[in-house]
């Protein structure tokens, strides 16, 4: 059977099979030689608090306690000696600059996804967002744009951003990556389909 924690503001039940008759909550507190008569909250039902910054949109980064009024990234920047600033975590841009995704961006203006691929190919952002916005370079498609690259400089996925040659389609990049990059076997395909 639990009995109540002997800290009279306390509701909390006593720790099981502790001697002292505290909850663990207050066993802490006494070890650390902190005051036993405020009582502790319940983190579950404290509600999670917004940033103190003018225009932060985060939460902090604790529900209670010192660290209840900022956001980690405030947190941070009174950490380096900065006073705390709203331009630095938001910036100019808000979602992906990517036409179409609206998904929060990362430091370099694009979302995790498009940031991803961005780095795969060694581009700076301002080409990539041009080189997904461009109809593939074989069929005119604006579907599924890919990035393509000459696989005899870089083979694999990734790229050293100097073998880049366009961007294409979903399907047109299947069928170059199934022809294997060879001129001849395209062309031999070509004639057999005009045959």
């Amino acid at each position: 059977m639990s009995l109540p924690c002997d800290v009279e503001v306390c509701d909390r039940e006593s720790r099981h099979g502790s001697r002292s008759g505290y909850c663990h909550a207050h066993e802490q507190r006494k070890r650390r030689g902190k005051p036993m008569d405020t009582p502790i909250l319940d983190r579950r039902l404290v509600g999670w608090p917004d940033c103190h910054v003018e225009g932060c949109d985060r939460r902090s980064e604790s529900k209670t306690g010192a660290r209840a009024k900022f956001c980690p990234v405030h947190t941070n920047q009174i950490r380096r000696g900065e006073e705390p600033h709203t331009a630095r975590v938001h910036g100019r841009y808000k979602v992906c600059q990517v036409p179409g995704c609206d998904q929060p961006f990362r430091s370099s203006k694009l979302c995790n996804r498009h940031d991803t691929r961005r780095k795969m190919y060694s581009l700076d952002v301002d080409t990539f967002i041009e080189m997904v916005l461009r109809p593939c370079a074989i069929c005119g498609s604006y579907e599924k744009p890919s990035i393509d690259h000459d696989h005899s400089c870089c083979p694999g996925e990734k790229s050293c951003g100097k073998c880049v040659r366009g961007t294409l389609c979903g399907s047109c990049n299947l069928g170059l990556g199934a022809f294997k990059d060879d001129p001849a076997r395209i062309v031999r395909a070509a004639e057999y389909l005009c045959s």
